[in-house]
Formats: C-alpha cells, structure tokens, sequence
C-alpha cells in the first residue's frame, strides 16, 4: 500500500508541465504524510541564499532567512553537508545559534521536517526539504517512500527549469516571457520571484537579458516592445 503511494505520486509528477504544477502535486503528495510544504534548493554558499533555489514554498521564512543570513548558523544545511541520508531536522547536531534558527522557524510554522540530500555526477549537492507545523513521527517505510518521492521531485524540477530556459525559437526564451508578463502586471522583479519560486537574482537577469534582446533601454521599454512585437499580451 505504501508502495503504490509513492508510485501513485510519482506518476502525476510525471505529468506536470510547469513549475506551479508540480509544486501543487508535491504538497498534495505529502500530504498523507502530515507535511504542508517544501523546498527545493541547492545548498547556500553566499549571502544571496534565493539565487539558489529552483522551488521555494516558505516566502516568508525564505526572506526572514535570507534577511539574517541564518544560512550561516542553519544547523540542518550543516548536517546536509555531511551526509547522503535523509535527515530528520530533530537529528541534527544544534549548538546555541542553530537553536535559535531553529526556534525561529518554528514561528514562522517550520516546527518538523525532513531533509533529503541530493548530488549531482559534478558532486554539486542540494536538497529537497519537507516541513510541517507540528512534530512528526513517521515509520520507516514512509520515510523511504517520501525519499523516493524528493529525489523524482528534485529531478522534474531540473527537467522544468531547463526547459524554461530553452529559446523559442531565436528570440525569448519561456522563462524572459515570463517575468515579462509578471513586469507588465506591474510587479517587481521580488514580487515575480515568490510568484514563480526564483531567486530575485534570477528575474532580474532574465529581465536584463530581455531588455537587451528587444533593444531596450529598460524594463518599461521592453515591456512595451514585448507587447507590439506580441511576445506577451
């Protein structure tokens, strides 16, 4: 039974074609789990922690935690390092800065979670992170199927950034449409960063590479040039 969960799961992952899609899909697979959101980022090295992040499900914890640096004293991203299993955010090693991370995020109703480790053939590793607002106490087999489950996850969300960022044709690529359209709504490169799960970073240089390619001086321009050209409507 356990098994055909996370086949079952999988399956619809499968079919998601677009980033809000397969978030959606995430959290209704992990659902019968008692978990409410996630992550998928690859582990912070610097002090702009969202240029790292290909899904992001906790806005508002993601800019308190990039705002104070917690990447830093974060004791799970330090035990993530240091091993290949899935961890339980309660078996991670906590000195007296990582309690308070710790004790933070379960204000902002990160009480639990779990963290599964992921490496790619360069050996560049991130992780695919699961949180819930109350203690957690699964079985081993659904442990094993929510690893299952991460690792497939953290894969379609490569496949979809990828392809996002594949050209059409010789002019915008999916993802400059995108932020476009969100520029054209009149957002700002941080409002469209939360709406599609980017960095900030990540807009902007999508916004930057748009504006240059429709021979614009800056965003308002090219948004009116995307909208004569018809790239966005």
């Amino acid at each position: 039974m356990e098994g055909d969960l996370a086949r079952e799961a999988i399956e619809r992952l499968k079919g998601v074609d677009n980033q809000a899609g397969l978030a959606e899909e995430i959290v209704r697979a992990t659902a019968a789990y008692g978990l409410d959101n996630f992550t998928i980022s690859g582990l912070p090295d610097s002090d702009d922690v969202r240029e790292h992040v290909l899904i992001a499900g906790w806005p508002e914890w993601s800019a308190r935690y990039q705002a104070a640096s917690h990447y830093r004293r974060d004791p799970v991203v330090r035990c993530l390092r240091q091993t290949s299993e899935l961890l339980l955010w309660r078996g991670a090693s906590v000195d007296a800065e990582g309690a308070c991370v710790m004790a933070e995020a379960a204000d902002f109703g990160l009480r639990d979670g779990l963290s599964i480790p992921i490496f790619n053939l360069s050996g560049f590793q991130s992780a695919v992170s699961f949180s819930a607002q109350h203690p957690l106490d699964l079985p081993r087999e659904h442990l094993l199927s929510l690893h299952l489950v991460g690792i497939f996850a953290h894969t379609q969300a490569v496949l979809l950034t990828r392809r996002s960022d594949q050209p059409l044709g010789d002019s915008l690529t999916a993802r400059e449409t995108e932020c476009l359209k969100w520029a054209a709504a009149g957002k700002s490169a941080w409002d469209t960063s939360v709406i599609l799960g980017l960095a900030n970073k990540t807009v902007e240089h999508h916004l930057d590479r748009a504006i240059r390619k429709l021979g614009a001086v800056n965003k308002v321009q090219a948004v009116a040039n995307a909208l004569r050209r018809g790239y966005i409507n």
